[in-house]
């Protein structure tokens, strides 16, 4: 999960590198619909999953926010592993 929380970050700080010198040149940034995370939820620490997935997709928001793009909202999609009878 650190891993890719790491290029996550990473191509996020991209973004915004990119985002701030299309502002330099003075074009028209794209309004961002929404910003998505994945996660897939375990049953007994499901509370703090989707806590730090929150929190990490709020980071994420107010990066590019700063980078003077205009974001609508934080979607979240959770799977939940197959529950197999035994």
């Amino acid at each position: 999960m650190h891993h890719v929380k790491r290029v996550l970050c990473s191509l996020i700080l991209m973004a915004v590198a990119i985002a701030l010198d299309i502002r330099a040149d003075g074009m028209v940034k794209p309004r961002i619909r929404a910003i998505t995370g994945f996660i897939t939820i375990d049953a007994k620490s499901y509370t703090s999953q989707i806590q730090e997935a929150v929190t990490f997709l709020s980071q994420v928001r107010d990066a590019v926010k700063a980078a003077g793009c205009d974001v609508a909202g934080l979607d979240l999609d959770a799977t939940v592993p197959e529950i197999r009878a035994t």
